[in-house]
């Protein structure tokens, strides 16, 4: 029988949808699997998405002596864009605070934010120890969401890194 892990209900937020996910200290042994990650090191896993595989690392990472766990999927290309598109909402809003921010304080670091009325939510839950599954949890709609995917679709937004 399979361990049943607790997934992580995540906010949806500018690093989220940069390629990056932070694991709270409290799931870390959830999203390890059993299987411990020494500091400074990673390890592939998969995540899966609507039954497709999308590759990703598992990796834990030390700054100023915290550690900390990450889902690092920043060369990903098809699952950012996945991302982008499925939280459209959320990155026009972040992608419009950054730029009108870059505009203003370019000597501080941009952190988004988002009302509560706007805030989607992704559900990654760890299945074993190479395999993450991901869920949309809340799904802002609106009448513009089909015009942003389609911007999206024609690379209006982003240059994907």
């Amino acid at each position: 029988m399979n361990k049943k892990y607790y997934p992580l209900y995540k906010k949806v937020d500018k690093s989220l949808l940069e390629g990056r996910l932070t694991i709270p200290k409290d799931l870390k042994k959830d999203f390890q699997a059993g299987k411990t990650l020494k500091p400074r090191s990673s390890r592939e896993i998969h995540i899966i998405w609507n039954n497709k595989k999308y590759r990703a690392r598992f990796s834990h990472g030390i700054t100023r002596g915290n550690h900390y766990f990450q889902l690092v999927y920043n060369s990903n290309v098809d699952l950012l864009m996945k991302l982008r598109k499925t939280f459209i909402q959320s990155y026009v809003i972040l992608k419009s605070q950054k730029e009108l921010f870059d505009e203003k304080e370019m000597d501080k670091q941009f952190r988004g934010k988002l009302a509560g009325g706007q805030q989607e939510v992704l559900i990654a839950e760890p299945i074993d120890s190479k395999t993450v599954r991901f869920k949309t949890f809340i799904r802002i709609k609106n009448d513009w969401n089909k015009f942003f995917q389609r911007l999206a679709d024609e690379n209006v937004f982003w240059v994907v890194v």
